[in-house]
């Protein structure tokens, strides 16, 4: 596919100028680059980034349904972080299929979990929490993506988390976040989110000190934990084995138009 041509055919109404449309182009075309160096089959890829700033060019890329839920949060910081989410989502589904942003369709599950009407193939899923956002994308997968932000242990429901046979038992914050992003990793790929109870979910260990499973109705969910700098973890989870590969995006990619590739971005070999 000729992005740039494509692009500059393109009548997209909301994108007012040259300028507007070369960054959007550009950016598209980065997460390309990374993206074409992995078969999503065999891999499940996580775009992180960090909440420090808006991302100015979000009006050119949400629709308007996006735009009007952005605006109802009450808390910058809430909105904020919907913004970059939902940014990035649309993002990486274009990089993927090479639809235009505005004719990207999402539908949602009966749980309201989400998935591309355009290419129900593609396998995806947003977390934000704290000062991390993040997606995570692969193919012909069902996967579950959850970032959390260290959690207080005086305000954290253990009874309602834990279950009695554990393999990690929660004993400190680090325990107690870790336990609770893998769990909601694993509810989000199985479609029910938060609506499943935690206590009633064993953490097994599958092969080494950040892999594990997690069985729901005799059906095995493997998931990994990963923690990240300020103390922070993620957690994806998948309905079948797959090599991982996580990304730190920096600020300067978004608001420089930096280029981005496998070299540059920051990849901890997992």
């Amino acid at each position: 596919m000729d992005y740039m041509q494509n692009y500059g055919n393109h009548k997209m109404h909301k994108y007012i100028n040259h300028k507007n449309l070369l960054f959007l182009y550009n950016t598209t075309y980065n997460f390309k680059k990374i993206i074409d160096l992995f078969n999503l089959e065999n891999n499940i890829i996580i775009f992180l980034t960090n909440l420090s700033f808006t991302f100015q060019y979000s009006q050119y890329i949400l629709s308007d349904k996006e735009q009007l839920r952005a605006k109802k949060f009450i808390r910058e910081r809430d909105r904020i972080r919907f913004k970059v989410a939902h940014t990035l989502k649309r993002l990486i589904c274009s990089s993927i299929t090479g639809v235009f942003f505005d004719e990207l369709v999402f539908n949602y599950n009966q749980y309201n979990k989400p998935f591309l009407k355009n290419d129900p193939s593609i396998s995806f899923n947003i977390s934000h929490s704290g000062n991390w956002c993040g997606i995570a994308v692969s193919k012909n997968k069902t996967i579950g993506f959850d970032v959390q932000s260290p959690i207080l242990l005086e305000d954290f429901p253990i009874d309602q988390v834990i279950h009695p046979e554990d393999y990690i038992q929660i004993q400190n914050q680090e325990t107690g976040t870790q336990v609770w992003s893998i769990k909601e990793a694993v509810t989000k790929a199985y479609g029910v989110g938060l609506g499943y109870p935690f206590n009633k979910l064993k953490i097994e260990p599958y092969t080494n000190n950040n892999s594990y499973f997690i069985k729901i109705l005799e059906k095995i969910w493997f998931v990994s934990s990963y923690p990240l700098s300020d103390s922070s973890v993620a957690a994806i989870s998948s309905d079948s084995i797959s090599n991982i590969k996580i990304f730190y995006l920096p600020e300067e990619i978004f608001v420089n138009n930096l280029s981005i590739d496998y070299a540059t971005c920051n990849n901890p070999s997992i």
